[in-house]
């Protein structure tokens, strides 16, 4: 995996620049690819091109919108297992991991080495999202909410 290359979406000019350093600092500037930030449609294509995603939260609660779009990509999802992310991934749908960068380390080299696993899990994890969380799945929740209003205040 010497030859692999980090692809860093997202962030504001300062923060590349911080992160730039942070990666020079380890080494690894020269195999990493800040992006800054990119319209939706242009993120879409970038993780199109991924081998495996990466969602390294290491606390909160709520689900990043970035993991429902990681979800249709259909490339495999490596996530560190915490509400923020479990309410919505699994072990049949993602590697989920530990906040430790060793193990996010262990998860990434899991499904580089395992491109069969890696297609799987991708392949689950696009079912997931269509069924449960796609745009029709959304309206189809919105208009059983105003039912309900609607059957309350009549």
């Amino acid at each position: 995996m010497r030859n692999a290359k980090l692809l860093i979406i997202g962030g504001s000019q300062d923060e590349v620049r911080e992160q730039k350093r942070k990666a020079d600092k380890l080494g690894i500037l020269q195999n990493t690819i800040f992006t800054g930030r990119k319209p939706p449609d242009e993120s879409a294509r970038l993780l199109g091109l991924a081998d495996v995603l990466l969602s390294p939260r290491t606390e909160g609660t709520n689900t990043p919108m970035k993991i429902y779009t990681y979800m249709a990509s259909g490339v495999p999802i490596v996530a560190t297992k915490l509400l923020t992310h479990t309410q919505v991934l699994d072990e049949d749908s993602a590697v989920l991991v530990a906040t430790k960068p060793q193990e996010m380390a262990d998860g990434i080299t899991k499904l580089m080495e395992d491109s069969d696993l890696g297609r799987e899990l991708a392949a689950r994890a696009e079912r997931v999202v269509r069924e449960n969380y796609s745009k029709e799945k959304y309206l189809e929740k919105l208009h059983q909410a105003y039912e309900w209003v609607e059957s309350r205040i009549t």
